[in-house]
């Protein structure tokens, strides 16, 4: 999908949260934040035109799981153009992922990406997607936020998962925070943010 048909398709659809792509920017800084030698299952809430998701294919080793959940049907047939049998893409809403999962036999996996406009979902919608999220989350598991434009998560996640590291990318129209989340710390002690 070009630039130009994202944007039509951000103007049509006021639930879809990025007004372009990802940059390049926050792509690589995103995937900076994983080994992917060590996941065996992604799942990806809001994978859009999957930008992020072909980048992170082409990593991951060929056991691998990926699935992906998107609520936009122009963004869900561009993802199922993606000739990859590790992926699998649920046209749904992730607040519905333990759901999917279960149906999947997943019984837990080890990064989940979000690029959904946690704005756009109320302050209870928000906590019980995280709650969700972490005990989905293998011991050692992430959760990585990306393409948000304000710090409305944090303290929820703060609440939630041990460890919270953030940064804001300026290279980004607009720019954008992300997020990283640890289900268990790796420090005693370690900062809880950046």
């Amino acid at each position: 999908m070009n630039v130009f048909s994202f944007f039509l398709n951000f103007l049509k659809d006021p639930h879809i949260g990025a007004i372009l792509p990802s940059s390049r920017f926050v792509l690589k800084k995103v995937l900076d934040k994983i080994e992917c030698e060590k996941i065996k299952t992604v799942v990806e809430y809001g994978p859009g035109s999957g930008t992020l998701t072909r980048f992170l294919l082409e990593k991951l080793r060929p056991e691998a799981k990926f699935i992906g959940i998107e609520t936009n049907p122009k963004f869900y047939q561009e993802l199922l153009k993606i000739q990859d049998s590790r992926l699998k893409v649920i046209h749904g809403n992730a607040k519905e992922v333990d759901h999917f999962l279960n149906q999947m036999e997943v019984k837990e996996v080890d990064l989940v990406l979000c690029s959904i406009p946690l704005s756009h979902l109320k302050e209870e919608e928000r906590q019980a997607l995280f709650e969700k999220t972490k005990a989905l989350l293998s011991k050692s598991g992430k959760f990585i936020i990306y393409n948000q434009y304000s710090l409305q998560a944090r303290r929820i996640l703060e609440n939630t998962f041990h460890q919270i590291h953030w940064e804001l990318e300026i290279r980004n129209i607009p720019p954008a925070f992300m997020f990283e989340a640890r289900k268990c710390g790796l420090e005693v002690g370690a900062p809880n943010h950046k």
